[in-house]
């Protein structure tokens, strides 16, 4: 073949062949080498090596599609070769068509296989994340009745501890419920927040007392044959951060080092404050544009990434030096059945929305250990935010009935420059799409309307990140469902002037 079709078949990740009628190779690509440990020479050379680098369990199905009897002329299947030295496993997916002679018989056969191996275990993982997500809706609803439960009994145990005298021989026991009952239910609490999907706001905390929370949660949680450890700056550390996705990077984090750690060990979870030298040789990330204010460590005591490991994770051109790498989606060293290998991703998006970065270093003796590294709070990010979002174009979706009152709000809406949705049948579509870009629903509701309703369950159970409004028609807002009211983030009276209703609602959608 000409130079640039064999420079392209070396790159290419998928292999070319041609077969004769008795399915001999007459070509094969060279990139089949790297699947089997044979060059493609060898299958010319020996036509049964073929099933000798197929799984073995994919053997019989493929001899039965390739072998003697009727075949069509266009054929489609998957299957997996296994590399002879490494028995490394690649997921292939085979098409064929077939070559006719003058006289309409088959002569030969050309096709492809493609290496689908990141697909086939995507798949797998899709398969473990839709029962986890069934298993997370159960959850949701188990938290609410049992903290709902917990609720009764620590209400019960304060109403009997009041009746008895310190020295009666129940009041310890009962003290003991009362306070043993309310730490479980701010643990049910805490559950509940990285359950919950909706639009969470920035606000001021200390990053040390963030960490002891999610530790206490992570303890109570995960497998006792590792030990969460804190080592905690002495002095506050002020940010300005949300406080729940900051959680989930801190749990997302501890469930990739604990999955690290074999056997016993210790994970342990640092912060550190100002950092004014230079981050040190060998870190990989994406670096920061200013010095960092403070830095959540978490470090495992795993075998760390080998060089293979860290080229698919940033590239192979980060891996010797710190410089601008972006981690990549799909990398992960669990099985498929435990992770999608998007947490490092989902750490570094949420250092990004701080005007943080993340980074990765190897430590001594085996581990990793990442940073995630966010600016110190000087008390002004709220006056920037709440400056910003007065500037903010913000995109409402209207719902209820009747389409008159609808029109009306949707046209003093616009008159204030924010961008309206009208629901329609096609709602549903549009909020389950990943591509939309709605801020809050407001819903004009009846005490006869029901589709509103079920429009805000599915807002809550999909846990999507929108406000939820409600404005009454035609009745007091205690006329409407309880319900609906309660899943409501604010409720606006329907007699508001429309310049204190457009006020109270960029306060409510700026988080004020």
């Amino acid at each position: 073949m000409d130079a640039p079709i064999d420079v392209l078949l070396q790159h290419w990740p998928g292999v070319l062949f041609r077969q004769a009628a008795d399915l001999r190779f007459e070509f094969l690509g060279p990139r089949i080498a790297d699947w089997t440990g044979h060059p493609a020479e060898a299958f010319l050379a020996r036509p049964g090596l073929l099933f000798e680098c197929i799984h073995g369990r994919d053997v019989d199905a493929l001899r039965a599609r390739l072998g003697p009897g009727p075949s069509p002329e266009r054929a489609s299947m998957r299957f997996r070769f296994r590399h002879a030295t490494t028995g490394r496993v690649t997921h292939v997916s085979h098409f064929r068509r077939a070559v006719m002679d003058a006289s309409g018989a088959v002569k030969g056969w050309e096709g492809f296989w493609q290496d689908e191996t990141r697909l086939s275990l995507a798949e797998r993982r899709l398969e473990s994340a839709a029962w986890k997500e069934a298993l997370s809706e159960l959850t949701g609803g188990f938290t609410h009745d049992f903290n709902n439960v917990l609720g009764g009994v620590h209400s019960l145990s304060d109403s009997f501890l009041s009746q008895i005298e310190p020295g009666h021989p129940f009041h310890e026991g009962m003290a003991l419920m009362k306070r043993d009952t309310r730490r479980a239910g701010q643990l049910v609490q805490r559950l509940q927040q990285l359950h919950s999907n909706r639009a969470g706001q920035r606000a001021y905390h200390d990053l040390n007392a963030l960490v002891t929370e999610a530790a206490e949660l992570l303890r109570r949680g995960l497998s006792k044959r590792v030990e969460i450890v804190t080592e905690l700056a002495q002095a506050q550390l002020p940010i300005h951060a949300n406080s729940v996705e900051l959680q989930r990077v801190i749990v997302a984090l501890v469930l990739n080092a604990v999955e690290a750690t074999p056997g016993s060990g210790r994970v342990v979870l640092r912060t550190h404050a100002r950092v004014t030298r230079p981050l040190p040789e060998g870190v990989l990330c994406v670096l920061p544009g200013q010095p960092a204010g403070v830095c959540l460590s978490v470090d495992d005591g795993g075998s760390g990434f080998t060089e293979h490991q860290l080229a698919a994770m940033l590239g192979p051109e980060v891996t010797s030096s710190c410089l601008p790498a972006t981690f990549k989606a799909g990398f992960t060293t669990r099985p498929a059945s435990l992770g999608f290998g998007v947490g490092l991703l989902q750490v570094q998006r949420f250092a990004e929305r701080h005007g943080g970065v993340i980074s990765v270093k190897p430590t001594p003796g085996g581990g990793a250990s990442v940073h995630v590294w966010l600016p110190v709070s000087d008390f002004t990010e709220a006056d920037v935010a709440s400056g910003a979002s007065a500037k903010r174009v913000w995109t409402i979706l209207l719902a209820g009935q009747p389409a008159s009152a609808l029109s009306q709000t949707a046209a003093a809406l616009q008159r204030h420059d924010f961008r309206v949705v009208v629901a329609d049948e096609t709602i549903f579509e549009l909020l389950a799409s990943p591509d939309h870009e709605i801020d809050a629903l407001m819903v004009r509701a009846s005490p006869e309307e029901f589709k509103t309703s079920r429009l805000v369950d599915f807002i809550r159970r999909h846990r999507l990140p929108l406000k939820v409004f409600v404005q009454p028609t035609g009745s007091a807002a205690d006329a409407l469902d309880p319900e609906l009211i309660a899943k409501a983030d604010a409720t606006f009276a329907q007699d508001l002037a429309e310049e204190r209703f457009v006020e109270k609602l960029r306060k409510a959608l700026a988080g004020a």
